[in-house]
């Protein structure tokens, strides 16, 4: 297949090493979820994985990239059951690493096919809408596996848990998705105008970008102060 209509490589040394970009955006991913505490990592975890598929020639090569990503953070987060003395548990791990990464493919080609249908912006406006609809189907039947939500990744944040009040966790990753796609087009838009790194988009993408990761921390330790709870009161995972 062709490359996406009106997408343009950026920095094309950069991404002669698309699959090194999947393999970081697999790590930032999966050093944010728990028991690690570093939450905030995912903010920006999916950037190099969107900068890997704007690249990308082929759904093919989309495929694999967004495999890699998911392969890794696999890894990280259930190594502990393909090293378990457990026979049955290291083969059971084993299958679900190398088959799991499989079910991410479903969003990334969903929102490939917007693009395409589309453009560019319509499909990263789309994606969070995307990927929580996919992480709501993951909820149910035997397939239903809730420790890749991108929203648990917020664990240990106080401050963040407080929007589940309003969307649950699945409000928690539409946020995470969108912060991504906000730093993306702000890559993008540098990447191709880098004259004009003073310019008033990338003054209204930056801004957008840190209001909309600062806004529910805001909302978070405000609505911590009006209840008592301290940000070390953490749950145990």
């Amino acid at each position: 297949m062709a490359s996406v209509p009106g997408l343009k490589p950026l920095f094309p040394n950069l991404m002669r090493s698309r699959i090194p970009l999947a393999i970081l955006s697999g790590v930032i991913i999966g050093f944010s979820a728990p028991p690690f505490d570093a939450g905030w990592l995912i903010l920006v975890g999916m950037l190099p994985l969107l900068i890997g598929l704007r690249g990308a020639t082929s759904t093919k090569q989309a495929m694999v990239l967004t495999y890699v990503t998911f392969f890794v953070l696999h890894i990280i987060v259930t190594y502990w059951t393909i090293i378990s003395p457990d026979w049955y548990l290291r083969i059971a791990g084993t299958i679900f690493l190398l088959l799991d990464p499989i079910m991410f493919l479903i969003p990334v080609y969903v929102f490939r096919r917007v693009q395409r249908a589309f453009n560019e912006n319509i499909g990263l406006f789309a994606l969070p809408f995307i990927w929580i609809s996919f992480e709501h189907l993951r909820t149910f039947g035997d397939l239903a596996n809730p420790i890749f939500t991108f929203g648990n990744s917020q664990t240990y944040s106080n401050a963040i848990l407080q929007m589940a009040h309003f969307g649950g966790v699945l409000g928690i990753s539409f946020w995470i998705v969108a912060a991504n796609v906000l730093l993306f087009k702000l890559y993008s838009f540098l990447s191709e105008n880098v004259q004009q790194a003073r310019s008033r988009k990338i003054v209204v993408l930056v801004f957008s970008y840190v209001l909309v990761v600062a806004i529910p921390y805001v909302y978070g330790y405000w609505t911590m102060a009006e209840s008592g709870l301290d940000e070390e009161d953490r749950p145990s995972v």
